[in-house]
Order: structure tokens, then C-alpha cells, then sequence
């Protein structure tokens, strides 16, 4: 007689392990909340308007939104504490990354950047076991793992790359790749299978911002998802551009790895979102815009949230 298991699918947030639900808009890259010292470069992105944020997060719920994630790791200013109450006074699920950005978010004295490859997996391990280092006191745990890529692996970016590799590799957690513009992801998931990184776990963001669709082709056929989150910045002309690029990648079967993303990064950008009518508006504008382009409901559905339910989520067997 076959026994049947039951599988219950789960998210690590800032909250705990939460459900929720694949109809629901998820935001797969955002800021929620930036901190900086002082001594770092004061052109820095900066977020730390609670209650604008909070108010944010109130109506992104309210138009459907179910699921964001948070893409500051610890030293670059994140702050898992404040996360923690924007989730739980909002009701909006938030996931957080351990990892680590570029060097220049970072106070000069950083430890990250002096530290041997096997004190990073154990930094990052700690993060990932017992809770983000500033919110040890409440297990605010991580969920998945950060790493920034310039286009060349070398000194203690590669260090660092590859400690968050063996981290997301003994946890199962996902990586999540700051890239510039694409360049050279092709030599980056090399190294990826170099160190037995299974690329079906590797989403790589800020994609659109290179519109080469044989390149994006090519690295999806890989295994990889990508992360388009360029449509609130006009800089990159997002409906001559992105708009375009997504119908292109969904005629032609690719749709199923592409995540959208926010990527708002000051309190500047919450601001000027919450004049367009807020986030849950913004999903709901690139969800019509699809349809203008005449792709279908079922095409729509995984780009603002079905991709980011698969790629984020946990199945545990019961």
C-alpha cells in the first residue's frame, strides 16, 4: 500500500516559517530598510521612515500583496529588528538575506572584508542557524543568500562568493546575485558549478537592465531565474525597454524563471511610489501592461508571483 505524504511549502522570514499564498503579488527585490553610519560615503542609499514604510506596506497588502523580500545584508545596513515590526504590524511577510553587497556599503573597518573563507561560512552559517546578528535576541532568521558580483571574481569578493556558495549548499537556501547590468554571468555560473551550486537555486538580479534577450536565453536555459527591477527608474526607459524584453521572453517559453522586483532603495523612491498609488498599484500596472501586450492571464500570474512562490519557498514532507 503506497503512503501518501503531505507537502506543506514555507518561507524562513524575518517572522518565522510563514505560508503564503502563490496568487498573491511578491515583490523579489526590494530595500525596506537601509541604515548607515555616519562614516559611510553619504551618498549611500539611505531608508528610515518607519511609518512611511509601514503605510507602504499597509496598502501593498491591501491591493494582494502577500510576500517581499529584503535585499540588504548585515554591515550594509540592514536591520533585521526593524523588519521584524514592519512585518508584524503590517501582516505583509518579509524575507531577509545574509550574504554580502558591494564593498563600498560598507564601514572601512568591516571585519567581512579582512576575514579567511572559513570564518565567512561560519559568519554566514551563524546568521542563517541562530538569527541576523542585530536581531539574535528575537531568531529573526534569514532567508536566503546574498552575494555581489562586479564582474570579476578576485581578492575577497571571490572569498566571500565562495563562502556564501558553501553556505546556501549545507542550509538549501536560495542565492540571490547583485549583478552590473549582466555583465560576464556567463564566466559567474562557471564558478558557480565549479563549487557544485545547483543553478536551479541562483536568481540573478538587475538583468533588465541589459536587454540582451540571446544572453538571457542562454543563461535561463542554464538553470538559473532572472530578476527584472528596472520599471520604477526612467533612466532605463523601462517600456521601451523591459516591457518589450518580457513579452519576448515569454513568447518564447522562457517566462517561467523570471521574477519582478521593486528595487527601491531610498525613502525618496517609497515616497514618490506612494504618489503613483503604492506598491500593490505597481504590480497591478505591470500586470495590465502585460495584458496589453496581449499576453495571457496564465503568462502573467508566475512573472509577479508564481516564479518568486517556486524560487523562495521550502517543501517539507509530512
Amino acid at each position: 500500500m503506497k503512503i501518501s505524504k503531505n507537502i506543506k511549502t514555507f518561507f524562513m522570514t524575518v517572522t518565522g516559517l510563514e505560508t503564503a499564498h502563490s496568487s498573491s503579488f511578491i515583490d523579489s527585490h526590494t530595500h525596506l530598510w537601509i541604515d548607515t553610519d555616519k562614516s559611510l560615503n553619504s551618498g549611500l542609499s539611505k531608508i528610515v521612515d518607519f511609518e512611511l514604510i509601514k503605510r507602504g506596506l499597509l496598502d501593498f497588502k491591501q491591493a494582494g500583496g502577500s510576500l517581499l523580500v529584503d535585499c540588504t545584508p548585515h554591515g550594509a545596513g540592514r536591520n533585521a529588528n526593524v523588519l521584524y515590526e514592519l512585518s508584524r504590524t503590517s501582516g505583509v511577510k518579509i524575507i531577509s538575506v545574509t550574504g554580502f553587497h558591494k564593498k563600498q556599503y560598507y564601514l572601512k573597518d568591516s571585519p567581512l572584508w579582512k576575514m579567511g573563507k572559513d570564518q565567512i561560512i561560519e559568519f554566514f552559517l551563524d546568521e542563517i542557524q541562530n538569527g541576523c546578528t542585530e536581531a539574535r535576541s528575537i531568531r529573526s532568521m534569514p532567508g536566503a543568500v546574498k552575494i555581489a558580483f562586479t564582474g570579476i571574481l578576485k581578492g575577497q569578493y571571490r572569498i566571500l562568493s565562495m563562502a556564501a556558495i558553501e553556505a546556501a549548499k549545507i542550509t538549501g537556501l536560495p542565492v540571490l546575485v547583485h549583478t552590473e547590468k549582466g555583465l560576464h554571468t556567463e564566466k559567474l555560473l562557471d564558478f558557480f558549478e565549479e563549487n557544485g551550486m545547483d543553478l536551479s537555486r541562483v536568481l540573478l538580479c538587475h538583468m533588465d537592465k541589459n536587454n540582451n534577450t540571446c544572453l538571457h536565453k542562454k543563461l535561463i536555459k542554464r538553470g538559473v531565474y532572472l530578476e527584472y527591477d528596472s520599471f520604477l527608474r526612467p533612466k532605463y526607459d523601462p517600456e521601451n525597454n523591459v516591457m518589450p524584453l518580457l513579452k519576448d521572453m515569454v513568447l518564447n517559453g522562457y517566462g517561467k524563471k523570471i521574477l519582478i522586483g521593486s528595487d527601491i532603495d531610498t525613502d525618496a523612491m517609497w515616497k514618490d511610489l506612494k504618489k503613483l498609488g503604492g506598491l500593490g498599484v505597481f504590480f497591478k500596472s505591470i500586470e495590465e501592461k502585460l495584458s496589453d501586450l496581449q499576453l495571457k492571464k496564465s503568462d502573467i500570474m508566475p512573472l509577479i508571483s508564481l516564479n518568486s512562490y517556486d524560487f523562495f519557498k521550502y517543501k517539507i514532507y509530512q
